[in-house]
């Protein structure tokens, strides 16, 4: 809802706001068949846990290992299936992640402009946003040695729920001491847990004339404060710990009264993580233009602004700490600020009627990573009427923002499984170690914060051409070219666990060898060299009885995306294939058709990605390439009533599923979430009445 009032000119102000509220249900895996199940053998896709609700067992006694269920087939109601090789079995956790979170959204704007004197205005705004999130993913892995906290999680010789005890759990030949467990109670339900966010922003500023300057200044505040909060299935790892070693819980079967109960009374609710971050600014810029060359006359500006920037983040140990599936249980609070100062001037020179120069030039200084000077030349040629030739180069420059450099560390699993280098090496457990966490496990990795930073730093050109033959045909066309270096991100487990010799500082291990996690904070990694070409079309059709129509085009083409993972490493080609994080697309486009007649609009559209050669994770008998994306909608509008706009339209217009990758790198399985939308199509209609 958008209302306003007040005519600047006529009442000396004008004042309006908007008020939005978004809703959005979840979308669960199962709900759609490409996302249902993270096991299609024959395509490369085997993504599952060895934690598992009838739990795997390793006999620590004699080393022998498997699973209660596994000679009835597992349990496949719950998602639980066999893996013949060593008599275990896996759990399907892509069965219960969400592919799209329930969210909510509810924001409100306000502006308000008043008039001064005939050459300057006053402005008001404020901006406020709030967002909840609403996550599930699979029930809590838990299993021996996955925390100190869980550490020594068995089932003890002579509890109830041995096998062959009195529990009723079947005999396992062979076992002769206690049994180190990978269980995940899907009793307690889904883990689910809701992010919050609010945002404020407030702005007060002068722009208007002094003399034969523009002048334009504000003040900003920003603030911005965000919480997650565990709302279901999780567990307290003393109360795992303590259930199992003293026989209240069942591990390898459904719970009786006692268990179910248990289970309920250890479920972990609260908040575990807050952060507030805070901005205070101001800035100036004043421009004029003065003298004259042959094109016209020339143009100056400057300007500064400094503000200051701090950020908390705040866990709160008294729930986190209680769970190991938080990820969050060994983790601190910490906090960061900086001060930023900037000074920036542009100068435009129309050299001849043809022929435009302009030069830019910034300084930066911020107070925790030094500072930086990035200049920037243009130049615009247009001999013609219908031809214009653009250039411009750069340098670039991008501090670590204060969540980069001071997030707080977070463990949690690997997307993809994988093997103890140390303790399963080429997938074989060496004599003593536990196949069920050391092989094709999904193993712990820490991410977070790195306040050793440094800024990305990049050199850039482009050159580009707009052509107009007639004032229907619009065509343009910029080579592009981006030098980054320093580029500040993470290494990619696959990478990690690719190369243990060269990462094995990334390694860290519990005090009787086995694994903690690897290490995968914010670090500055390599260089990154990209180009391609930018290219637009658009026609505009002569007018006819039948209405207007245009048919418009945006594509972008890339050449080269090559990066390091290391400073000096060698260059990984990302274009055209899936590396270690995801794909480049070498071309993809947007294509619009519109037509308009009187009070009728209508636009067929269509986005496409093209397709690429897949991660190919499992090994080289399921390579394959992964298809193309297009995605095609209508949409069509009435204007004829008086203060009344009626909108309809379809998304994904042929119910296009996105195209099959066995990809390793999110929880969502058999496509990818990130470049594709698992919704399908969708109807909507709109109205809009003013008043």
């Amino acid at each position: 809802m958008l209302i306003g009032y007040g005519d600047l000119e006529k009442d000396g102000f004008n004042i309006f706001g908007v008020i939005d509220a978004h809703k959005q249900n979840s979308l669960t895996a199962v709900q759609r068949d490409f996302s249902a199940t993270g096991i299609i053998l024959n395509r490369g896709l085997y993504k599952t846990s060895g934690n598992t609700p009838s739990a795997n067992f390793f006999d620590n006694g004699s080393g022998n290992g498997g699973n209660i269920s596994f000679a009835n087939g597992c349990d496949p109601v719950n998602h639980s299936f066999p893996k013949a090789s060593n008599g275990t079995c896996r759990y399907d956790y892509t069965s219960q992640v969400d592919d799209i979170p329930e969210t909510k959204q509810i924001s409100f704007f306000g502006k308000g402009t008043f008039k001064l004197n005939a050459d300057n205005n006053a402005t008001v705004e404020y901006l406020h946003s709030e967002s909840t999130n609403i996550n599930s993913v699979a029930a809590a892995p838990l299993y021996d040695g996955e925390s100190a906290a869980l550490t020594g999680l068995v089932v003890p010789v002579g509890s109830k729920y041995y096998p062959g005890g009195s529990g009723g759990v079947a005999a396992f030949p062979g076992l002769t001491g206690d049994l180190s467990i990978n269980w995940r109670p899907l009793e307690v339900g889904k883990r689910t847990e809701k992010d919050v966010s609010k945002s404020d922003r407030f702005l007060a500023g002068l722009e208007g004339t002094i003399g034969s300057w523009d002048y334009k200044t504000g003040f900003i505040y920003t603030q911005a404060q965000a919480s997650s909060t565990l709302t279901h299935g999780y567990v307290t790892d003393t109360g795992v710990l303590n259930g199992v070693t003293s026989g209240i819980l069942n591990p390898f079967g459904p719970q009786d009264a006692a268990g179910t109960a248990y289970l309920s009374s250890i479920q972990l609710v609260g908040q575990t993580l807050s952060g507030k971050t805070t901005s205070t600014g101001v800035d100036f810029k004043m421009s004029r233009e003065f003298g004259a060359l042959a094109g016209g006359a020339m143009g100056i500006a400057f300007g500064a602004e400094a503000h200051q920037d701090k950020a908390n983040y705040d866990v709160n140990t008294a729930v986190a700490s209680q769970a190991s599936s938080t990820g969050l249980s060994d983790s601190k609070s910490i906090a960061g600020q900086r001060n930023i100062e900037a000074v920036f001037a542009e100068f435009i020179a129309p050299i001849t009627k043809e022929l435009e120069l302009t030069l830019d030039g910034r300084v930066d200084n911020y107070s925790d990573v030094g500072s930086t000077f990035n200049p920037k030349v243009g130049l615009r040629y247009q001999p013609t009427k219908e031809l214009l030739f653009r250039a411009s180069a750069n340098t670039g420059f991008r501090a670590p923002s204060l969540y980069e450099k001071n997030a707080p560390n977070v463990v949690s699993n690997t997307a993809d499984t994988y093997d103890d280098p140390k303790l399963c090496p080429g997938g074989v457990a060496i004599p003593g170690a536990n196949p069920n966490t050391a092989c094709n496990a999904q193993q712990n990795i820490q991410s977070g914060g790195n306040k050793g930073l440094t800024p990305e730093k990049a050199k850039n050109f482009s050159v580009g051409v707009v052509f107009e033959p007639t004032p229907a045909v619009t065509l343009t066309a910029d080579y592009w070219n981006i030098h980054l270096t320093d580029s500040i991100g993470t290494l990619p487990e696959s990478v990690i666990f690719g190369d243990p010799v060269k990462y094995a500082n990334l390694f860290v291990r519990n005090a009787d060898g086995t694994l903690a996690y690897v290490s995968a904070t914010n670090f500055n990694l390599g260089d990154t060299k990209t180009d391609g070409i930018d290219v637009s079309g658009t026609w505009r059709l002569p007018k006819s009885s039948l209405g207007n129509f245009m048919l418009a085009m945006e594509g972008t083409y890339v050449n080269r995306y090559s990066y390091q993972t290391e400073k000096n490493g060698v260059y990984t080609e990302n274009v055209g294939t899936f590396a270690d994080n995801g794909p480049v697309f070498r071309w993809k486009h947007t294509l619009s058709l519109q037509w308009n007649n009187g009070p009728w609009i209508a636009t067929l559209s269509e986005k496409y990605l093209s397709g690429y050669h897949d991660q190919n994770a499992v090994d080289d008998q399921y390579v394959q390439d992964v298809k193309a994306y297009s995605v095609w909608a209508i949409t069509g509008s009435y204007n004829g009533f008086k203060n009344l706009s009626l909108t309809a339209g379809v998304k994904n217009l042929f119910n296009t599923n996105p195209p099959f990758t066995n990809q390793g790198v999110t929880f969502q399985q058999g496509y990818d979430p990130h470049f594709t939308n698992p919704l399908g199509r969708a109807l909507y209609v709109r109205a809009t009445y003013k008043f």
